[in-house]
């Protein structure tokens, strides 16, 4: 029968990744029409290759590369979490259509200058984790120079200065900065240069990032996901470990480097893990990398992340640590609310209220600590953590606003806190947002949604609701992508 729900072979990958039913409706199915991104993320098997697939053609063949940008030694192998099944490599829409494009060359200096300029003003937001002055030394090396940062990262940065300039500078455009770093990605990873380790993992960081402003998941996640390979072949994740396999010393400022690149991987991946509901790459992998401003005084480090969520260490206080810490908890206050369906006519059991306690403990201390280094909450990296702490409270706690008080009131105080920002926000004084406001924004909105009439929490919520709906317009007038769905998902339930 026509009517008959399709087998899990018909569904699309968006449906079957988030195990919904999946009316298998062409081009577009009825599930994925009603979320933001859907439009984007509906894709069937057919179409092309899987995340999964493209995840594991992939990690075959950086193994193949990755022992030659590390120099001689014994082989290494990439984090895999997924049976290999495939064996040539498999490329997402994006890189297809890149290698078939004429791909420009890099601009004039003056032009260069004027894009790595206009990167800069928000390089923060995307992952940007080389050293400033060494960058920018590199940079200036001539063309061919050994120290000139790869192809790619420099491809990488002229996108998003290409990008936060909008419409580009001197007639370049976008699309060309992006096709030549997709082109140039595979080739850098080719070459056996002793820098370009780094330089393409930031590389693929800043690429994945762009197709998160985009709204297009399968490309950026398998960005995200070649960034995550090479991070954790290098041993990123064990920087400063006593563990016998521990990345080997180096120099203090390319430690730092080595440090701030697993800390940003770390945050997309959880990122990523917000915006779409896609698996943590990272969630039980052992992190012995100590936080990026301890890493100069930390000769040997352990169980980082496990020590922070035990209560057993305070440390990370940095803008960046407490951006990790943030990101962290929201992934983790997202999957646990997905594996336990909470009825708020009952007691949790045991097992989850002592989970639900733990974790609204550690967003309250971090976010203490957020409110400590910066209380005014000036940059937007404080701003961006503090949304991701804010939309994990509303999470954890809508499900007892009607019978907890303790509840409703965090909830409420969470969403006041994120409106009142949001009203502060203006285009011409913060030029651009990241694109995982736009999921914050929205979950921090449907929450105070339902919020209870009583102690003026309707009035309030709509209120919360729209100053956040009026953010969302201002920026999505200077973007297109994510901001934008967001946008017409969250007008539509606040019409109602």
């Amino acid at each position: 029968m026509s009517s008959a729900i399709p087998s899990k072979a018909k569904s699309c990958y968006n449906c079957r990744r988030r195990k919904v039913k999946c009316d298998g409706a062409r081009p577009i199915c009825g599930h994925c029409l009603k979320t933001p991104t859907g439009r984007d993320d509906c894709q069937y098997l057919e179409d092309g290759p899987s995340q999964a697939d493209m995840l594991e053609a992939q990690v075959a063949a950086l193994e193949d590369r990755l022992a030659k940008l590390q120099g001689p030694g014994e082989p290494i192998t990439l984090f895999n979490p997924h049976q290999r099944r495939a064996q040539q490599p498999s490329l997402p829409p994006s890189s297809r259509e890149a290698r078939a494009a004429t791909v420009v060359d890099e601009p004039p200096q003056q032009t260069a200058r004027a894009l790595l300029n206009a990167f800069a003003v928000h390089s923060s937001q995307i992952g940007f984790f080389m050293d400033r002055q060494r960058f920018l030394g590199r940079f200036s090396s001539p063309m061919g120079h050994h120290d000139r940062p790869a192809p790619s990262l420099l491809h990488a940065v002229n996108l998003w200065g290409s990008r936060f300039s909008h419409g580009g500078v001197d007639g370049y455009r976008e699309q060309q900065f992006l096709v030549a770093a997709l082109h140039h990605l595979p080739k850098d990873l080719a070459k056996s240069h002793p820098l370009y380790l780094l330089d393409i993992i930031q590389a693929e960081i800043l690429v994945s990032f762009y197709f998160l402003e985009l709204g297009k998941s399968v490309d950026g996640l398998y960005h995200s996901n070649t960034a995550i390979s090479l991070c954790l072949g290098a041993r990123l994740n064990l920087v400063h470990s006593p563990d016998p396999n521990a990345a080997p010393p180096t120099e203090p400022a390319l430690d730092a480097e080595r440090v701030r690149a697993f800390w940003n991987c770390l945050i997309l991946d959880n990122y990523w893990c917000i915006a779409h509901g896609s698996a943590s790459a990272l969630e039980s992998i052992k992190i012995d990398t100590p936080w990026p401003e301890e890493a100069p005084i930390a000769r040997y480090s352990r169980d980082t992340v496990t020590d922070w969520l035990k209560g057993s260490s305070a440390g990370g206080t940095s803008l960046l640590s407490l951006n990790a810490k943030a990101a962290i908890l929201m992934q983790r206050t997202t999957t646990m609310m997905a594996r336990n369906r909470l009825d708020p006519n009952a007691r949790p059991s045991p097992a989850v209220a002592a989970e639900l306690t733990a974790l609204d403990g550690a967003l309250q201390a971090t976010r203490s600590q957020l409110f400590h280094l910066d209380r005014y909450r000036r940059d937007m990296q404080v701003v961006i953590s503090d949304a991701l702490i804010c939309a994990s409270l509303t999470r954890l706690h809508i499900s007892y606003v009607n019978s907890s008080p303790v509840s409703r009131t965090k909830c409420v105080a969470a969403v006041d806190a994120v409106a009142n920002t949001a009203r502060g926000l203006r285009p011409h004084d913060v030029a651009w947002v990241s694109p995982i406001m736009a999921t914050l924004w929205t979950v921090v909105a449907e929450v105070s949604l339902l919020l209870p009439d009583t102690n003026q929490g309707s009035l309030m919520g709509r209120s919360g609701a729209k100053a956040v709906l009026s953010a969302m317009v201002a920026y999505a007038s200077t973007a297109d992508g994510v901001m934008v769905s967001h946008h017409h998902h969250l007008k539509s339930s606040v019409s109602t």
